[in-house]
């Protein structure tokens, strides 16, 4: 049930004297989902490009192929961004995953740099530990993606985590001290304006390189498991364009999988 909220618009700024350009940001201390809360008021009324819901506590949080995202209250960050396009083919949406993931990496390595790596497809590791999860749900109108909405969980301050919830961390885990969440959304809301940039501008040839020069794994053996639940050995080469796994076996062969046909292990 949300609690309370407002709405304003703020010019934000952050100790690297980047400019920003105004933004609407909506504020809520509880939610059911930051991403649902902005497809209900996307249906209700109009709002802008780049329009921002930010909430301490999420009850309902959403990740990945119907996984829940749990959060402590008032510990994290955990944001949802309405981004408008208007010629974005629905072959090139993978490069919105591209730009997300390489903004929140960007954003998080200022605080714990030389440990990170973006996990296909679009997930943030420190040491191999979750920090991070991206949920991205768009909009397609006649083949063509109308506008997207791009939910963000950052873990930040919190340190006991679920039982169930395997492999990950915190940036107070890993910075042995707390963190100002709204100094680390203002960076976070910047980068990701600066990385969705190059996707309106078609930027999509840098976007890719630097998303695979932080690429989990990326040329180093893994052990996967496939749709059949058959384990394999295999190198991380690339990602398509179209965003699956490209992945050379060990008889030189090359093979791509999607996100319901791989698991590593």
């Amino acid at each position: 049930m949300l609690q309370s909220y407002c709405f304003f618009t703020c010019k934000l700024q952050n100790p690297f004297r980047l400019y920003f350009t105004t933004m609407n940001i909506i504020k809520l201390n509880a939610i059911d989902s930051t991403n649902e809360f902005l497809k209900r008021l996307k249906r209700e009324t109009h709002i802008d490009d780049f329009t921002i819901v930010t909430a301490d506590f999420q009850t309902k949080g959403k990740g990945q192929m119907g996984s829940v995202w749990k959060s402590e209250s008032s510990k994290n960050v955990m944001v949802s961004i309405l981004k408008k396009f208007y010629d974005l083919d629905i072959s090139l949406q993978f490069n919105i995953s591209l730009a997300t993931s390489v903004a929140v990496y960007k954003t998080i390595n200022l605080y714990i740099p030389d440990k990170l790596s973006i996990k296909w497809p679009n997930d943030i590791l420190s040491d191999g530990f979750k920090i991070a999860g991206i949920l991205i749900e768009n909009t397609i109108v006649d083949s063509q993606i109308s506008d997207t909405i791009i939910g963000i969980g950052i873990n930040v301050n919190q340190e006991m985590f679920p039982k169930e919830i395997e492999k990950v961390t915190s940036l107070k885990l890993e910075l042995n001290a707390e963190v100002d969440r709204d100094l680390l959304l203002k960076i976070l809301l910047k980068n990701l304006e600066i990385e969705l940039l190059k996707v309106t501008n078609k930027d999509f040839i840098n976007l890719k390189e630097e998303y695979l020069n932080h690429l989990y794994k990326k040329g180093i053996p893994t052990m996967f498991e496939d749709s059949r639940n058959i384990k394999f050995l295999g190198l991380i080469k690339d990602v398509s364009d179209s965003g699956e796994l490209i992945i050379e076996l060990e008889n030189e062969q090359m093979k791509s999988f999607n996100l319901k046909e791989i698991k590593f292990l």
